[in-house]
């Protein structure tokens, strides 16, 4: 069953731009603002396990700073595999 941890404030995540990692429930997690909306997802990329919460976001997606994978925050979902 899933379960809410508060990780913060509303206020704290406002201005964010990119992502920012947090742990709860012992695991690394990635925390995205787009629009207005707050959406989580495990701070490792698919591809290397890159930290998704340092890379640069573009629209609702977050590339990833290993290689460049783009990862959709808002379904968790691998837009683009990673680049060569």
């Amino acid at each position: 069953m899933a379960q809410f941890v508060k990780v913060g404030s509303r206020t704290e995540y406002e201005q964010l731009e990119g992502g920012r990692l947090v742990e709860a429930g012992g695991h690394r997690i990635a925390v995205f603002n787009v629009g207005g909306y707050y959406y989580s997802i495990e701070n490792a990329c698919c591809h290397r396990g890159g930290p998704l919460a340092a890379g640069i976001m573009a629209a609702d997606e977050i590339i990833c700073p290993a290689q460049g994978p783009r990862v959709q925050v808002t379904t968790g979902s691998v837009v683009t595999p990673h680049q060569r």
